[in-house]
């Protein structure tokens, strides 16, 4: 067994929080407590106020940072923090589309260049006419009322709920 392994029996795995515990699988238990030895000499103790540290006798220095090899499986966590899933790509580019939109619908009309720049930006991140249709209903239920519904006057919200209760249909 190398230093960074788990000795056998046990596993490392990540809370939802993000920190660690270990298993016991033979014993059934769970613990934070790492259960792989210290590199020889050096010992764990805790301070007055429980916190722990460990101390490296042989150069005679105190440390917070545990001294093993660090657990591969918080290299996997941060790769997993870094790297954004297609769904976070798919949330921030569908925002970043109903953003656009709702800046080009703010005073109830679309000029041509507006119209033209929302669907470049429609067209380059791949909103489908569904998306599209749910974006206009949101910012419509956002910009007007209910009660507004039925007695507005604005071409652009009109066309809005026309387009997205055909393309629910």
């Amino acid at each position: 067994m190398t230093s960074s392994e788990l000795p056998s029996g046990w596993e490392a795995k990540l809370d939802e929080g993000g920190k660690v515990f270990f298993i016991d699988h033979s014993k059934r238990l769970t613990t934070r407590e790492d259960p792989r030895q210290l590199p020889k000499g050096w010992s764990k103790s805790h301070d007055s106020e429980g916190n722990i540290f460990f101390l490296d006798h042989s150069n005679r220095k105190t440390t917070r940072t545990d001294p093993r090899p660090r657990l591969s499986i918080l290299d996997t966590k941060q790769q997993q923090a870094r790297a954004p899933t297609v769904k976070d790509n798919r949330t921030r580019d569908k925002q970043m589309y109903t953003d656009a939109l709702r800046m080009a619908m703010a005073d109830d009309s679309i000029t041509a260049e507006e119209e033209a720049l929302v669907l470049e930006c429609r067209v380059s991140l791949g909103i489908s006419d569904k998306e599209h249709a749910q974006v206009l209903l949101q910012i419509s239920f956002l910009t007007n009322s209910l009660t507004s519904f039925a007695s507005s006057q604005s071409h652009v919200y009109q066309l809005c709920v026309i387009y997205c209760l055909v393309i629910s249909v």
